[in-house]
């Protein structure tokens, strides 16, 4: 899910000719996704919104990530208490 999510966002990039080759586009993509805002690859001025939105859109996928992960743990473990 983050794989796909962070794919996303750097075809998104590369196809509006932000970055010149898709690693750069991936590179920043999973850096602005987990937050870790290196700097050392920055947007044009007209598109640095996307920035912080691939940040924010990251912050949501961890936390529906470790949702769905607790939910399955918490479904698996009442599971295994029945048998």
């Amino acid at each position: 899910m983050m794989t796909v999510s962070v794919w996303v966002w750097a075809v998104s990039l590369f196809w509006l000719d932000i970055f010149i080759t898709l690693e750069a586009s991936v590179y920043f993509a999973l850096v602005a996704f987990t937050t870790l805002g290196f700097g050392d690859i920055l947007l044009p001025q007209e598109w640095r919104l996307l920035g912080g939105m691939a940040a924010a859109n990251g912050l949501l996928m961890f936390g529906l990530l470790t949702a769905i992960l607790v939910e399955i743990l918490r479904d698996t473990r009442a599971r295994q208490r029945k048998y």
